[in-house]
C-alpha cells in the first residue's frame, strides 16, 4: 500500500467528501470575520501609516487582517493540529487499532504520514480562507513579496514537525502500572 493511499484513508476517516464544504465554509466565515474585525479596528484606532513607529508594516485594514490570518494559522498549525494527532494515536492505542495497524502492509513512513497529514485535514481546511488573506495581503504590498515564500514554507514545516513531535510523543507514552502489593 503506498503512502498516498495511508494518507487519504486517515484523511476520509477526518473528514468525508461532504464535510469538505461545511469546513470551507466554515473557514469563509472565520475569514470574513477576520475582516471585519480587522475593519473596525483600523477605523476605530484612525491608523495610518505616519503614527505607526515600523514603517515598513502597512498598518491598513489588510495589515491587520493579515497579522491576525497568521495568528489563526500559526494557532492551529503549532497547537490545535499537533493536539488533534496526539489524541488520535491515543484513540488508536485504547481501541487496540494501532497494533492493528503496524500489521497492516503499510510502511511506517505511511503511518506516520497518515496521522501527520491525514488526521489533521479537516484543521488544513478551516485554514484555507486565513491562508488566502495572508497571501492577498502579501499580493497586495502589505509586506514585501519576498517574504511570501518564506512564511509558507516555515508555517508548512513547522506544522509537520510539530505534529511529528506530537506523534512520537503520543506514540512513546508508555501505561504505567500500580506496584504490586
Amino acid at each position: 500500500m503506498s503512502v498516498r493511499a495511508a494518507v487519504a484513508a486517515f484523511a476520509h476517516r477526518s473528514v468525508r467528501r461532504r464535510d469538505v464544504v461545511t469546513s470551507l465554509g466554515i473557514s469563509g466565515v472565520v475569514t470574513l470575520a477576520l475582516l471585519f474585525v480587522a475593519s473596525e479596528m483600523a477605523r476605530l484606532h484612525n491608523l495610518s501609516i505616519a503614527d505607526q513607529p515600523f514603517n515598513s508594516v502597512t498598518w491598513s485594514t489588510l495589515g491587520v487582517a493579515d497579522l491576525m490570518a497568521l495568528a489563526v494559522l500559526l494557532a492551529v498549525g503549532f497547537v490545535v493540529a499537533p493536539a488533534t494527532v496526539a489524541a488520535a494515536v491515543t484513540q488508536e492505542r485504547r481501541a487496540g487499532t494501532l497494533d492493528q495497524l503496524r500489521t497492516t502492509p503499510l510502511s511506517p513512513v505511511g503511518v506516520a504520514l497518515g496521522f501527520v497529514i491525514g488526521v489533521p485535514a479537516r484543521m488544513y481546511l478551516f485554514c484555507a480562507g486565513p491562508l488566502v488573506v495572508h497571501v492577498l495581503a502579501t499580493l497586495a504590498g502589505v509586506q514585501p513579496l519576498t517574504t511570501l515564500p518564506g512564511s509558507l514554507v516555515l508555517m508548512a514545516l513547522g506544522t509537520v514537525l510539530s505534529c511529528l513531535l506530537a506523534l512520537v510523543s503520543a506514540l512513546s507514552g508508555t501505561t504505567t502500572r500500580s506496584p504490586a502489593p
